[in-house]
């Protein structure tokens, strides 16, 4: 006995919920096998255990209910050995139904299951975008996504039903319109791949008729999600898309899939924004900002979106409806700069898109250094809790100078900056210089340096006392009175214990004069 049935359409099939359903069933038989009578009927039932999530169907016709006989449509055709069935389920709840079906005559043929996936009426999709918004093209034509990262890009969309207690969306439909597509596939920018079921299948776009948009639509999985991998081939372009399906808005999702500018350009290359001087001196090493401003000088219409891309890497894009006239300040990456001392090693463009296609700048080439040496620039230290900058009288002086380090205060600044926090060995030094007339009446400065090591860098202060007294002796007013000496002060933290190792930072300086004339014995 060799019978065998088909369905259609084929197994499974998606309904929503409180809509109609229809099976025809083929069945087919060998020569030499028993045909059904013309009275035989297909036995439909619920098979225990139903998949989960469960799903619930019924007969759309009396009695409503499983088991359910199903007679042959029209008649048996004996010559093509071949007879047809045809049923109508109503589909009741959302879920996942199989139906088991035997042939009454003969029961102990084997004949395979048929499942139904009820989706919802109405659904919710939500998703970031794609998880690359730029890439660069590729040198082939053959990419799928077994290639490397930087060439490929995903979007997942996430569809959940609108009951109290939200539920994954299974089996629904979502749909990605794409405007601007070019004309013809081998024109197209990209290739693009459904990837919902954990192995590639391709996608191809169907045109509207317009020609101004193209469409493709994929079914979520058991998950509620679809995911569609975007890989480069050798051309460039635009993908704006919107995500339908839902009864909500989703954000358009956009992806730049850009070529390295080559020649001159209608768009004028973009400048930067770099501190502490040209960027052959700016020092990633004393620049605690994430970001450095971009500046982008483009007439460009009102309806497109650029992007910016340094050294392949993408940093910001935005609709070209927000440019102020034909300007716009992007913020470039500091974690993105390449930094050395060889020359140009830093690349900045950007793209603009136009009708589906990229149209790059000039491009801007750039140098910047990572000394690993110097102060940390931006975070400024101190000032002391004491002294104050004010004047100075032997009482303050004698026999020490007591200065105060507003440790807690530093180590707030630095976490601000997003820096490491003072830690053992880690050290300061107080530093001085004081400015006066000596013995022989001629004008001097004198400096010096006290390290101390910190004890307890959870501590609110720290405490030094330095001996000002001995180091300037003999340092005072002018002989004629008419011009105080003056004292500066500030403190500067090192890696190493008491004041060795690399500089961290500096403090503000604190400044003052002397009255006495105790310094000038």
């Amino acid at each position: 006995m060799a019978f065998t049935i088909s369905y259609i359409p084929a197994s499974p099939q998606f309904v929503v919920v409180g809509e109609f359903a229809t099976i025809v069933a083929e069945l087919l038989w060998e020569a030499g096998d028993t045909p059904p009578t013309a009275n035989d009927v297909l036995v439909f039932s619920l098979p225990q255990p139903q998949p989960i999530p469960t799903g619930t169907v019924k007969p759309a016709t009396e009695p409503f209910v499983f088991p359910f006989r199903v007679g042959i449509l029209g008649s048996v055709n004996l010559e093509q050995r071949r007879a047809r069935f045809q049923f109508i389920l109503s589909a009741l709840a959302v879920g996942n139904v199989e139906l088991a079906c035997n042939l009454e005559s003969q029961p102990t043929v084997s004949l395979p299951n048929y499942n139904f996936i009820v989706t919802p009426a109405d659904y919710t999709l939500a998703t970031t975008g794609f998880d690359q918004i730029a890439i660069p093209i590729a040198s082939s034509d053959t990419l799928d996504t077994t290639a490397a990262d930087e060439f490929k890009s995903t979007i997942v969309v996430t569809a959940m039903t609108t009951d109290p207690t939200p539920v994954p969306a299974v089996g629904v439909d979502v749909t990605f319109i794409v405007s601007n597509p070019a004309p013809f596939a081998a024109s197209q920018a990209g290739r693009f791949f459904d990837m919902t079921s954990g192995s590639q299948a391709g996608i191809s776009f169907k045109a509207s008729t317009t020609g101004q948009t193209a469409s493709f639509t994929l079914k979520t999985n058991a998950s509620g999600t679809v995911t569609v991998v975007a890989v480069s081939n050798t051309r460039s372009g635009f993908i704006h898309c919107k995500v339908t399906g839902g009864i909500n808005t989703v954000p358009r999702p956009r992806l730049y899939m850009y070529a390295q500018p080559s020649g001159r350009s209608k768009f004028l290359g973009p400048d930067i924004l770099l501190p502490f001087g040209s960027p052959a001196d700016f020092d990633t090493t004393r620049y605690i900002q994430p970001t450095f401003p971009i500046l982008i000088n483009a007439n460009v219409v009102p309806t497109e979106f650029c992007v910016a891309i340094l050294n392949n890497k993408y940093q910001q894009d935005r609709p070209t409806s927000t440019f102020i006239g034909g300007n716009a300040t992007y913020d470039g990456k500091t974690e993105d700069l390449n930094v050395s001392r060889t020359g140009e090693d830093n690349v900045l463009f950007y793209a603009v898109s136009d009708n589906g296609q990229l149209v790059n700048s000039q491009i801007f080439r750039f140098t910047t250094q990572d000394s690993k040496t110097g102060p940390i620039q931006g975070v400024q230290f101190g000032p002391f809790d004491r002294p104050i900058s004010s004047h100075l009288s032997l009482r303050d002086i004698v026999p020490t100078l007591t200065t105060i380090i507003p440790l807690a205060a530093d180590q707030a600044k630095l976490t601000a900056a997003n820096r490491s926090l003072l830690v053992s060995p880690n050290s300061y030094v107080v530093r001085a210089i004081l400015t006066g007339w000596n013995l022989n009446q001629v004008f001097e400065t004198r400096s010096a340096a006290y390290p101390q090591t910190i004890d307890d860098f959870a501590a609110v202060t720290d405490t030094k006392a330095i001996n000002v007294f001995t180091e300037f002796g003999n340092l005072g007013r002018s002989p004629d009175g008419s011009t105080q000496a003056t004292w500066e002060l500030w403190y500067t933290y090192h890696t190493g214990p008491n004041g060795t190792g690399e500089q961290i930072g500096e403090s503000i300086h604190t400044t003052g004069t002397m009255f006495t004339r105790a310094m000038e014995i």
